[in-house]
């Protein structure tokens, strides 16, 4: 019966909070729609002084790519963390680029395991969208089988651990006339000279992890954790704002740096759940989150080669000041060849 009343009340809470959110969308929208049309929708042409939008129509590529969701917890002292690690896959293969569209399609070719009998099973997609003011990333990653390492760098193999998570990060790209993320992470676009811009924008996250009915912290290292930490499932839901500033600085002989920077608030929703109850901490809270997508490489007018690298930290207050902190992350290397 608690059970059940806790999860009522987080659904409860859950769908006022969605109803307020999209009443609030509406009477934006109804209010401004002029303004947000303009805003969204807008359509300027991009400075060529600045950027090469036609530098290939087609492109073939071959590529490498690494996908992660590593979580973390820890009591006051990030010293003092547990870290869960899932099995480190690269996969690499071949693909194909149609103006803003690049669609690459690989296999797992070397996996690295913590410890032995590490086996991680599941699916790792962070895909992306960036066209001209519109910067998306898109995650459904699902993980089975983890390695948890203690502060002491003790292992205890996990198989059991289940990790969902599906989000969408989206920022508006304020100076996209002379600014391209397309150009440093997909390639088919040029920077011609250094340029940066503001963005902001929005987030949304759903993430569950969950145990075989046995508690998620290993009794190796429950020391310094309260009781009330050692749930077996945890569900959260979070929702809110980013704002950051991204910048490519273009070097000699078409080669680039670029890096951004996106720090963003949080606003949770969620639950813990042990063997005999549910643990609903304060029913909304508030935590910082924090985006960097980077990048390096060359820009030719027949070839192009980028290493790309982008982390998605989000933070979780559970109970007894601990905290649980989960981090999607991607690292992709592409060579392409300019089809004119």
């Amino acid at each position: 019966m608690i059970a059940f009343d806790s999860f009522q009340i987080l659904n409860s809470t859950m769908n006022y909070f969605f109803k307020f959110l999209l009443c609030m969308a509406v009477l934006i929208i109804a209010d401004r729609q002029k303004v947000l049309s303009q805003i969204l929708f807008e359509n300027k042409p991009v400075d060529s002084n600045y950027i090469n939008k036609q530098a290939s129509k087609w492109s073939a590529r071959v590529y490498a790519v690494s996908k992660e969701n590593r979580f973390y917890m820890f009591n006051t002292n990030w010293s003092d963390r547990v870290s869960f690690f899932p099995e480190t896959k690269i996969a690499t293969g071949i693909g194909v680029s149609y103006n803003n569209l690049a669609l690459d399609l690989g296999i797992t070719v070397l996996t690295q395991s913590e410890i032995t009998d590490q086996k991680t099973t599941g699916l790792n997609f962070i895909g992306a969208i960036y066209n001209k003011q519109h910067v998306a990333d898109i995650m459904l990653q699902v993980n089975k089988g983890y390695v948890a390492v203690g502060p002491d760098d003790s292992k205890t193999l996990r198989n059991d651990i289940r990790v969902f998570n599906f989000g969408i990060n989206y920022d508006y790209l304020f100076n996209y006339t002379r600014y391209s993320f397309n150009a440093p992470f997909i390639g088919t676009q040029v920077q011609k000279k250094s340029a940066g811009s503001p963005m902001a924008g929005l987030f949304f996250t759903s993430y569950n992890v969950s145990g075989n009915d046995t508690t998620i912290l290993p009794a190796a290292f429950r020391s310094g954790f309260n009781s009330d930490d050692l749930f077996s499932n945890a569900n959260f839901f979070s929702g809110g704002i980013t704002a950051g500033y991204a910048y490519t600085l273009v070097l000699p002989a078409r080669f680039f740096i670029m890096a951004s920077l996106t720090p963003g608030l949080a606003l949770n929703i969620g639950e813990t759940i042990s063997d005999s109850t549910h643990i609903l901490g304060s029913p909304v809270t508030f935590s910082p989150k924090l985006i960097t997508r980077n990048s390096i490489g060359y820009a030719g007018n027949i070839f192009y080669a980028l290493l790309s690298y982008s982390l998605d930290i989000n933070d979780i207050a559970l109970n007894n000041k601990s905290q649980l902190i989960y981090t999607p992350e991607k690292i992709k290397m592409v060579l392409g060849y300019r089809i004119k």
